[in-house]
């Protein structure tokens, strides 16, 4: 989807975020579980749900990644830590612009290891 303006670009990010989250959760779900909060319209609420980012400035056609944990059920004990029986996440592409991060700065990087 292409915007025009980084303002444009966040308030498509938090529609989605909010079609995306009406559709995956699951019926009944709890309340508590939500990470950003049902009908939720602010930048900032979607903000606070960011779990991961990702961008190499060598390479800035590929864009930055960013992915926000919407809504996580679960909590079992597992190997190597807690472990999540459902969620809904959304990972987009987009410039750096649009999450104020300095185009020439990397960030992210060991993921992709």
């Amino acid at each position: 989807m292409f915007v025009r303006s980084v303002e444009e670009a966040r308030r498509t990010l938090v529609r989605i975020a909010r079609d995306v989250l009406e559709e995956r959760k699951p019926e009944g779900s709890d309340p508590e579980f939500f990470l950003f909060p049902p009908g939720g319209d602010s930048w900032e609420e979607l903000v606070r749900c960011e779990s991961y980012r990702c961008y190499d400035p060598g390479v800035p056609d590929k864009g930055m990644e960013v992915s926000y944990a919407l809504y996580e059920e679960g909590g079992l004990s597992g190997v190597g830590g807690m472990i999540w029986a459902y969620g809904v996440d959304l990972t987009v592409t987009g410039p750096p612009e649009v999450w104020d991060h300095p185009g020439h700065m990397p960030c992210g990087l060991d993921f992709i290891d």
